[in-house]
């Protein structure tokens, strides 16, 4: 049985799963409008059609598929990368769900050709 070598240490920040999961949701809350006023309808559904309680399937796996692509955890540059995908991967759905539920949309009666 043979054993992959490893990776010389480069003095580079490494992020494993747990980190990574933490950028994630930290780079989701920056994505997302401040609401500067309590009576902001519309960022307040922004943010909770992608804040609320999500189990982030998509983002996860590609965040795993990095890792696994590059043997382990990821350095800062990369790391970086795979947050700013997955984040991508996570707003793309959300924003298609909020737009499919709007009334102008949801009412019509032909939908798709």
């Amino acid at each position: 049985m043979t054993r992959k070598a490893k990776r010389p240490s480069s003095g580079r920040a490494r992020h494993d799963a747990a980190t990574m999961t933490d950028a994630l949701e930290a780079s989701l809350e920056r994505a997302l409008p401040v609401m500067v006023d309590a009576d902001d309808r519309l960022h307040a559904a922004m943010r909770y059609a992608v804040l609320g309680n999500a189990k982030r399937i998509r983002p996860r796996l590609l965040l795993a598929t990095a890792q696994a692509c590059r043997g382990g955890a990821l350095e800062d540059d990369v790391a970086d990368l795979a947050v700013r995908a997955a984040v991508a991967v996570e707003l793309v759905p959300s924003a298609s769900l909020a737009h499919d539920d709007l009334p102008c949309f949801d009412d019509v009666e032909l939908r798709r050709g």
